[in-house]
């Protein structure tokens, strides 16, 4: 007895051990945008109730042996096995929850930028470079970034182009001086609304500064780390995608040429090292994400069609 007694304690400790990882990893390294959900600090406070108790209980039984050792490590293993199962059951749902997001926010994003030949999945696009630029980063940069967080700016950088009239938005050719302030609100704009969202103040400053420049030419004169390695990363992203995609005022370059450009404005206008990081991504991933974006954009184009011919017979 004594021996299955220490094999169950052992086992019951390695639980314990792997709990604390779990939630180390959702709440530290993850950085998961559900961290100010009311579910989570219940989930903190379980935890710690759960231990407290566990040990003023285990105290009492050892010191009043009025339980054999067999059981109270019985009794140990098992409340343990309950608790990682449950812990399990509830970071799955929280997994879930932040795809199902992701997924709607794409959804709305696409049917929206189906409308206008000036970005046809621009956005969409900027959200696949930035996880395939995130794949080429060395390990010290992806421990400080969270790629579902990242994805979910990326879908929402340009957000705050709603608060901009739509004539300066499709304008053909030079904008003038007036214009050009207006459209450089857009971060702030969409960093004001979202800083109303419960934990989506990091997105939001990431948004605010995506266009800032190194050089501290940008539009709040931040320079180099002083501004967010995550709104370095989407200006990277961010510049390549409007440079390889067509539209009504402009051509489109190529790869070739695109990538000639990144490195011309690396070091001044976009983060040099971030660039280089950006130039490793083979080219057959670019295509791959250019052509799952202008699937999906048909896709939701067709979609937007069918919606407005059904109104239309209605009428």
């Amino acid at each position: 007895m004594l021996n299955l007694s220490i094999y169950l304690i052992v086992l019951e400790f390695c639980l314990m051990f792997a709990n604390v990882m779990l939630c180390i990893y959702f709440l530290i390294w993850k950085r998961t945008v559900f961290l100010k959900n009311d579910g989570l600090r219940f989930l903190i406070i379980f935890f710690v109730l759960f231990l407290m108790i566990g040990i003023v209980i285990m105290h009492y039984l050892i010191f009043s042996r009025s339980i054999p050792e067999s059981k109270i490590a019985i009794l140990l293993y098992c409340g343990e096995l309950v608790f990682s199962f449950t812990l399990f059951l509830f970071f799955i749902q929280f997994m879930r929850a932040e795809e199902y997001g992701t997924q709607i926010l794409e959804t709305v994003i696409g049917f929206v930028e189906a409308w206008d030949p000036n970005l046809e999945g621009h956005t969409i696009n900027v959200r696949n470079l930035t996880l395939l630029l995130y794949d080429e980063l060395p390990l010290r940069y992806r421990i400080r970034l969270n790629p579902k967080r990242l994805s979910c700016a990326a879908l929402l950088l340009d957000f705050g182009k709603l608060g901009v009239p739509y004539d300066i938005i499709i304008k053909r050719g030079k904008l003038e001086d007036g214009e050009k302030a207006i459209l450089r609100q857009h971060p702030e704009i969409a960093a004001r609304i979202l800083n109303q969202i419960p934990s989506f103040e990091k997105i939001a400053e990431w948004i605010k500064y995506h266009h800032e420049r190194v050089d501290g030419k940008g539009y709040y004169h931040f320079e180099g780390s002083e501004i967010p390695l995550e709104s370095r990363i989407l200006a990277v992203a961010d510049t390549f995608s409007a440079l390889t995609m067509e539209r009504n005022y402009k051509s489109s370059l190529t790869y070739t040429e695109a990538i000639a450009e990144l490195k011309l404005v690396a070091g001044k206008q976009l983060d040099a090292e971030i660039v280089e990081y950006f130039c490793q991504i083979p080219l057959r991933k670019i295509e791959e994400s250019l052509g799952s974006v202008k699937k999906t954009m048909k896709f939701y184009l067709n979609e937007n069609r069918e919606v407005t011919y059904e109104e239309e017979t209605r009428n």
